[in-house]
């Protein structure tokens, strides 16, 4: 097997659950960037592949208990991180938003009000791909 074919063994089982949960469709595009040639282009398509991470990572907090909500919140928040900066230089004030979001998101969840927790998981969804996809 060529190199590219074993590193992209590595990401497979989070494309698998890209693939189940967005569509095979979704996961094409992503995967064909990955064998990209262009650093900017398997950059690029790491970012989204993080970014709609998150976004499946969020989509469960609204079906979880609240332990298991603060979980999902912190490994999306870790991801998060992964790729801020470079969502600093598209937007720099959708970026600082999206920052305070994850950290209203954790306080609703402490704080056990439902109803923002759904409501900011849904923003915070909406707002990252805007911003990078």
């Amino acid at each position: 097997m060529d190199k590219v074919g074993r590193s992209l063994n590595l990401p497979q089982p989070v494309l698998d659950e890209h693939k189940a949960f967005l569509g095979p469709e979704s996961v094409e595009s992503i995967e064909n960037s990955l064998k990209g040639l262009s650093p900017q282009e398997v950059s690029r398509a790491v970012r989204v592949l993080i970014a709609r991470d998150v976004g499946i990572l969020l989509q469960g907090v609204k079906e979880s208990e609240a332990e298991r909500a603060r979980v999902r919140v912190r490994n999306a928040v870790l991801q998060w991180r992964l790729i801020e900066l470079d969502a600093v230089k598209v937007d720099f004030r959708a970026t600082q938003l999206l920052s305070e979001s994850f950290r209203d998101l954790k306080h609703a969840i402490e704080d056990g009000d439902i109803e923002a927790r759904d409501r900011l998981a849904s923003d915070i969804n909406h707002r990252m791909r805007i911003l990078l996809d």
